[in-house]
């Protein structure tokens, strides 16, 4: 049993990986019916900021998309994946998922893109980030569990 606990902690690394998310939500209103709507991020996790009014948004031309897209950051540097959970109005049919709304990894963070119509609507997104999560291990615990078997 004492090698057990030994292979066990030689391979194991004292490390325990899983993952955590935190939660996002873009809010696009409409301030000029020519222009896109602005968003504010706001972050949803009470240990976090609460909203960003300049959130960083910019606007790219896209020929395969007939038009601009426009990137807001989501502020999830590190995140392994980003998801968009639902969107207000859900009835919303300018603003559909994969066609003209989603997230996209570019460079060190994530970003909403809106294209097509959904760029010029007041619409809500709420947006969850992956986080990897490591926690180390006491290593007080495996030799203790190592003497206890011996």
């Amino acid at each position: 049993m004492h090698s057990f606990w030994i292979l066990l902690a030689f391979f194991y690394g004292g490390e325990a990986q899983s993952q955590h998310n935190q939660f996002r939500q873009y809010t696009c209103i409409i301030t000029n019916d020519k222009e896109p709507s602005d968003c504010t991020l706001m972050f949803k996790d009470d240990t976090e900021r609460t909203t960003i009014n300049d959130s960083g948004c910019f606007i790219e031309k896209n020929a395969t998309q007939n038009g601009i897209v426009t990137y807001c950051p989501l502020q999830c540097p590190e995140a392994e994946s980003a998801y968009v959970m639902l969107k207000r109005p859900s009835n919303n049919n300018k603003c559909l998922t994969f066609f003209t709304y989603n997230v996209v990894r570019r460079q060190n963070d994530w970003f909403l893109w809106r294209s097509g119509k959904c760029v010029f609507e007041e619409i809500q997104f709420d947006i969850g980030c992956t986080f990897p999560f490591k926690k180390n291990i006491n290593p007080n615990i495996i030799k203790r569990n190592i003497e206890i078997t011996e």
